[in-house]
């Protein structure tokens, strides 16, 4: 009877695990919440345990946890308007309005080039545009989504897409 119940596979949910860390990377309160009840034995899958005691480790030394760190020189935190996005594409009325109304907002996180950071300048690449879009919903109307992706194409761009 003992060995029977070592061979079954233990209650697992990875989803729910990849969750947790997910929601680590871009909430403060969600890595306080995690803190206060879970240790990195209560992940199943042995690389979400290890992934979250390097959080546990970030965390225990005061420092932020969360999905890219730029250095300080690369940081511009600008809002922009969200009609800055679409200006030069050719998109129709009703993508413009879609995008305004699914979009909550729009932050020009970084700018990685060689004038804010020490590194050589590219043949094709001459900078990296790093933005945070916080969406209203999690339900992003494929329109929505193409107009992201044409953007994604006109330049070198990262986006960072919370809900």
């Amino acid at each position: 009877m003992e060995n029977e119940v070592v061979n079954k596979v233990q209650p697992n949910d990875t989803l729910a695990e990849q969750a947790v860390l997910g929601s680590m990377l871009v909430s403060k309160d969600a890595v306080q919440a995690a803190v206060e009840v879970l240790k990195p034995e209560d992940f199943y899958r042995e690389d979400n345990k290890e992934i979250y005691a390097a959080m546990m480790d970030i965390y225990s030394v005061g420092k932020e946890i969360d999905m890219i760190t730029f250095p300080k020189s690369t940081l511009v935190g600008k809002t922009v308007p969200k009609a800055a996005f679409y200006k030069n594409l050719e998109v129709n009325a009703r993508k413009k309005q879609r995008f305004v109304d699914d979009v909550a907002s729009v932050t020009w996180v970084a700018k990685i080039a060689p004038s804010t950071l020490n590194v050589a300048d590219g043949n094709t690449v001459h900078e990296i545009t790093v933005f945070r879009m916080v969406l209203k919903n999690s339900e992003v109307p494929s329109d929505v989504l193409t107009l992201l992706v044409s953007i994604l194409f006109s330049f070198v761009i990262l986006f960072v897409v919370l809900i």
